[in-house]
């Protein structure tokens, strides 16, 4: 999956684990659900940006958490 490392996962109401995974690259952080059935190589098929970068992520993160 390139340079990236796992954050950690999280359960949506569809049912699927999703990764959360921090890009070592440009910063970002990025959600993958590996159980969609893509099997391309990640850098050609990402799923998305959940963040441009850490302090973002962090604000969404805390907006959620009361």
């Amino acid at each position: 999956m390139g340079k990236r490392a796992m954050i950690g996962s999280f359960f949506t109401e569809v049912g699927d684990d999703f990764l959360l995974l921090f890009n070592n690259d440009t910063g970002s952080i990025e959600w993958n659900d590996p159980g969609y059935g893509h099997f391309e190589v990640y850098e050609e098929n990402p799923y998305g940006i959940f963040a441009k970068d850490i302090e973002e992520f962090y604000t969404k993160l805390s907006s959620r958490i009361t």
